[in-house]
């Protein structure tokens, strides 16, 4: 899994907020549920569970294409 921050990586006065797009590739059908932790400056940790599913079946991903 990849994550990708897409406006840049630090938070401030000015940006409360960053959007993370996760990716996962895999050539054979799996789901999957984890935790990603993201740590502060202070050592505070903030966990988000993600989960994810990957199909190679056109019928099941149509909706997405």
């Amino acid at each position: 899994m990849d994550l990708e921050y897409l406006e840049g990586k630090n938070l401030g006065i000015t940006k409360n907020k960053i959007k993370v797009e996760a990716v996962f590739i895999n050539k054979k059908p799996l789901s999957f549920t984890t935790r990603i932790e993201f740590a502060d400056d202070t050592g505070r940790v903030y966990a988000l569970p993600i989960s994810g599913t990957t199909d190679n079946s056109l019928f099941t991903n149509y909706t997405f294409f």
